[in-house]
């Protein structure tokens, strides 16, 4: 009974050790693997029938995308830099990221840009006022062009109502119906 007690310990402790081993590989494959994302918020303001928006995204990937096209690298964390940041961070935003209401084309007025540890959060407002929408498409191809697994998160909130959906290289717009 001894021997067979003993056998069944050894092959737990064996498997504990493979788990052990397999977890610490999960966890080392994703430590290795990058991961990229942004985060789009869309928030629709009862009060001033206007659309607030903020861009959460990782800043050494902004930086990247940025480049394109320049001579130096882009440096969002030099405030002595800011006014030709904001332009660089403008014009790059323009194309990539629209909002429709109505299927029609929303004006975005920038607002700035702040960090948040790596993260560079952009602020925009919508230029018009819209009665409440009964549809939206939001387009967003944020990075994708200089990172090919971008992955941009796109939130929108309208009252109680609340949706989210996960667009890529591929999948580049999202269009809801609303309340």
């Amino acid at each position: 009974m001894k021997v067979k007690i003993t056998k069944i310990y050894e092959l737990i402790r064996s498997v504990v050790k493979i788990k052990s081993m397999s977890v610490f590989l999960q966890i080392l494959i994703f430590l290795i693997h990058p991961f990229y994302v942004s985060v789009t918020k869309v928030t629709y303001n009862d009060a001033t029938h206007r659309l607030e928006v903020s861009c959460k995204i990782f800043t050494d990937d902004l930086e990247k995308a940025l480049k394109q096209g320049l001579e130096q690298k882009p440096d969002l964390k030099n405030n002595e830099r800011l006014e030709q940041n904001d332009l660089l961070i403008q014009n790059y935003l323009a194309s990539r990221l629209k909002i429709t209401l109505q299927k029609v084309d929303v004006g975005l007025e920038y607002l700035g840009f702040e960090h948040e540890e790596e993260a560079t959060i952009i602020y925009f407002e919508s230029t018009q006022a819209f009665k409440r929408p009964q549809e939206v498409a939001i387009y967003n191809e944020i990075l994708t062009e200089v990172i090919p697994d971008q992955l941009n998160f796109v939130h929108y909130f309208q009252g109680d109502f609340h949706k989210s959906y996960q667009l890529s290289r591929k999948e580049k717009t999202i269009k809801w119906m609303l309340p």
